[in-house]
């Protein structure tokens, strides 16, 4: 596309495909952009992926490693590391996260090695484990048998803290 890859001095194995994709890489390798403007302001960063109109559109300096599909997603980092933000306007709302996600169309990560799934408010999404219709927050459908553990809570070496069983039993 136009001004793709128009800096780019010693960059390499990088691939841009859309107006202003990669159009500020200099020396920033094993890029991929697709989209327009995708990674547009990223000039030494390596081993970014988006694809989108705007994915990672203000991410630069010598940030890498991050992934963004969706249109605008990821377009407000800057200098984060290894960050993952899939579906529309996915974002963060730091410039500098680290191993931070957000997952779902508006899902807005605000710390670093943390994982949201879906946004706030008119965006907010129920998630749901053994089910396809999950009807609350959090829906996690078991067998019922009784038999199953549903749920368990450690602590940080592993010893059991209290269980859930499929049918609703709570037990140590």
């Amino acid at each position: 596309g136009r001004v793709a890859l128009q800096n780019s001095s010693s960059a390499s194995n990088n691939v841009a495909v859309g107006g202003g994709a990669l159009s500020s890489v200099t020396t920033g390798g094993s890029n991929i952009g697709i989209g327009t403007n995708a990674l547009q302001s990223v000039t030494s960063g390596s081993q970014n992926v988006a694809v989108g109109q705007d994915a990672l559109l203000s991410a630069n300096v010598a940030n890498g490693n991050n992934v963004a599909l969706g249109n605008t997603a990821g377009n407000t980092i800057t200098t984060g590391t290894s960050n993952t933000f899939l579906g529309f306007n996915s974002d963060a709302s730091g410039v500098a996260l680290t191993n931070a996600a957000a997952i779902g169309a508006n899902a807005l990560v605000g710390a670093s090695n943390s994982l949201v799934l879906g946004g706030t408010g008119a965006n907010s999404v129920n998630v749901g484990i053994g089910t396809t219709s999950p009807m609350a927050l959090l829906a996690i459908t078991g067998s019922g048998t009784g038999l199953s553990k549903l749920a368990a809570f450690t602590d940080s070496i592993g010893e059991n803290i209290f269980t859930v069983l499929d049918n609703g039993n709570v037990g140590a």
